[in-house]
């Protein structure tokens, strides 16, 4: 007997299929139907009626190493089992080493209470499952809108090295695409307002002297410019920590910082999200006074942090600052629900689908484990195109 996969047909519609085959006595067929949805998803209530076909078929043991492989993902199995499955087998239950306080009636197990559920393969083996995934996560996240004119809308591209991979890739493709690239130093949300505040307001803002020595005389008016007439503006948040002067505790932007911190006048400093918020708010101000009708998408870089002095290791480091940072848009752009600014999930392609593939997301083309593989760029890219221009 045939049944369709779990996530065609409904929860509820699964459990009035097994249990009329359950009533009938129809122990085959329901043995053929669970064996075929927990294939498709391993799920505590399926394998239940498994079992229990197992048993009312006279195959003890069949149903108790089915049973065995229950309680090895289910932990928590001796509070949710069926009476008939406890009373077959009461030494698998005897002395059971989970101490529950997931009482079923309190639980969100049931799958009919989730509006979305987790269902990522494992693995992603190919580039083609890998896309698959890409396109379900993109259509589920991001609203779809009216098609843009490639042949005229300009896209800049603001923030880290991911975001001038992204400016390079939409050029090669034939569109009109530029990258304002930041260095690591002005990479952080609060380095980024002191960035955009002297690009914005020239020489009222006390940070525009350092731009100008940084970057050149003319810089700010180019980048301005860039800003200004692009349709879609992309801003990759890239870091969350800073470095700030010992004594002021203010941010150290755009300063000798090798010899600064030589001298031990620098330290580094992860913000708090509320602190990475205000800063986000600020940069999006900013961005709008520039230009106020374009599309704004954020994303954040999925490049790991470079290093650390702040924390014990770099690992720990760049988990914390994805993180707040992640946080920190997400409560952003929920509370304030800004116009025509969306999130692109190319942090959640390539740091969490990528830790479910067996394909080589990082480091394929120059074996450096920070650098994301050009083939996942090239997916993402694709994607961003595809929802701003039509297929």
């Amino acid at each position: 007997m045939q049944t369709q996969q779990p996530s065609v047909i409904s929860p509820d519609a699964v459990i009035a299929l097994f249990d009329r085959l359950l009533a009938e006595g129809r122990y085959a067929q329901l043995e053929q139907a669970s064996r075929e949805v927990l294939s498709q998803h391993r799920f505590f209530l399926w394998h239940q009626y498994l079992i229990v076909a197992l048993l009312r078929s006279r195959r003890r043991e069949e149903a108790g190493r089915e049973l065995d492989d229950l309680i090895s993902y289910k932990f928590n199995i001796a509070d949710r089992a069926w009476p008939e499955i406890r009373d077959a087998f009461p030494e698998k239950f005897a002395g059971h080493y989970v101490l529950s306080t997931m009482k079923p009636e309190l639980g969100l197990e049931t799958q009919n209470r989730f509006r979305a559920h987790w269902d990522v393969p494992c693995p992603i083996a190919t580039r083609e499952a890998f896309a698959a995934a890409i396109d379900e996560l993109v259509e589920a996240s991001v609203p779809a809108l009216p098609p843009m004119q490639r042949e005229t809308t300009r896209i800049t591209t603001f923030g880290s090295c991911f975001a001038a991979n992204l400016a390079k890739s939409l050029k090669a493709s034939g569109l009109e695409a530029s990258n304002l690239l930041i260095e690591e130093s002005v990479n952080s949300p609060l380095a980024n307002r002191a960035f955009l505040d002297a690009i914005v307001n020239g020489a009222q803002s006390p940070s525009f002297a350092r731009v100008r020595e940084g970057f050149g005389e003319d810089f700010a008016a180019r980048a301005r410019e860039r800003l200004e007439r692009a349709g879609v503006i992309v801003i990759t948040v890239g870091v969350a920590p800073g470095m700030f002067h010992v004594g002021s505790d203010e941010l150290a932007f755009l300063v000798d910082y090798r010899e600064l911190l030589k001298k031990k006048l620098l330290y580094m400093r992860t913000p708090r999200v509320e602190e990475i918020k205000q800063a986000l708010r600020d940069v999006l101000a900013l961005v709008r006074r520039l230009n106020p009708a374009g599309r704004i998408y954020l994303t954040i870089s999925p490049v790991p942090l470079m290093g650390t002095i702040e924390l014990a290791h770099a690992v720990i480091a760049d988990c914390v600052s994805k993180s707040t940072l992640r946080t920190a848009l997400h409560e952003v752009l929920q509370e304030d629900a800004p116009p025509a600014m969306y999130y692109w999930p190319a942090f959640e392609i390539v740091r969490w689908l990528g830790a479910h593939t067996t394909t080589q997301v990082f480091g394929e083309d120059d074996q450096v484990s920070r650098h994301v593989s050009d083939w996942v760029v090239g997916m993402i890219v694709e994607r961003f195109s595809r929802h701003l221009f039509g297929a």
